[in-house]
């Protein structure tokens, strides 16, 4: 059903994390683009992405960010008619088992506080009772425990 592509910021299929992100981040939840966008954006930070596909449809993305003793996933984002099929859940899965291949077992992500119980459903637990604010949306700081 869903075919995963790993890519970086130099691959020609970045345009549709990009386009995903746009409408997702941008459009539905009004992000300022200055704050979506950044240096791991950039094909100098040889930054892992994926790319979710549904039907040859890119649908879902997220990154990888290399923290040292742990990795973090982040811009996690699925297009609104795609997430009722468990798009969302193939991106996690594939960013997870990418991090495990990588080596790292410690696994974070700082999760939308309206998306928590997303993340807990695919193996994630909160970390942090404190939320905080990340491009004006309030957070809480999770870890893969799966």
């Amino acid at each position: 059903m869903f075919e995963i592509k790993y890519l970086n910021a130099e691959c020609e299929e970045f345009k549709y994390v990009r386009e995903i992100r746009q409408n997702v981040f941008i459009e539905e939840q009004k992000i300022d683009s200055s704050e979506e966008w950044d240096k791991f954006d950039s094909p100098e930070m040889k930054t892992v992405f994926v790319l979710v596909y549904y039907n040859g449809i890119p649908v879902g993305t997220g990154r990888i960010i290399n923290k040292d003793s742990f990795v973090k996933l982040g811009r996690i984002a699925v297009l609104k008619p795609y997430r009722k099929l468990h798009a969302g859940k193939a991106v996690i899965e594939s960013l997870v088992k990418k991090a495990k291949e990588k080596g790292f077992n410690d696994i974070r992500v700082d999760a939308q506080t309206q998306a928590v119980g997303f993340y807990e459903k695919v193996g994630f637990e909160v970390i942090s009772d404190e939320e905080f604010l990340d491009a004006g949306i309030p957070h809480k700081a999770m870890r893969y425990v799966k």
